[in-house]
């Protein structure tokens, strides 16, 4: 509900092979999300809750316009405190990636830097 994906759907697809390739896989979590910004930043936020033993979270954001990426676990983050944070100039194909994250809800914040930014947002997990 309300964008948070619980580890459990993914790990039924970990448990039943679908799309798993070595352990890994690609979640989506926002597909081609027009962030309807007339003017910059406007944010989004999306979570995914990973299960201990996890030995990546990677949050990938494609798309047109800029917009800038942030992850935290277990709070939403800001653009003053977050456990990663992609903000390259001018592009919306960013990636945060965290090691052996902790077990826990993670927040993902997309923030536009430009009016009629449309990204799509995906988990990558490794087990």
């Amino acid at each position: 509900a309300n964008g948070l994906s619980k580890y459990s759907e993914v790990k039924g697809l970990f448990d039943k092979g679908v799309d798993v390739v070595d352990n890994v896989i690609d979640f989506v979590m926002l597909p081609n999300h027009d962030m309807k910004a007339t003017s910059a930043w406007k944010s989004k936020y999306v979570a995914i809750s990973v299960e201990a033993g996890t030995k990546s979270l990677a949050v990938k954001m494609t798309g047109t316009g800029d917009a800038q990426l942030f992850v935290r676990r277990s709070q939403n983050p800001t653009v003053y405190t977050y456990d990663c944070k992609s903000d390259a100039a001018g592009t919306s194909n960013e990636t945060c990636t965290l090691t052996n994250p902790a077990a826990g809800v993670y927040y993902v914040r997309i923030r536009t830097r430009t009016a009629n930014t449309v990204v799509s947002v995906n988990a990558i997990v490794t087990r």
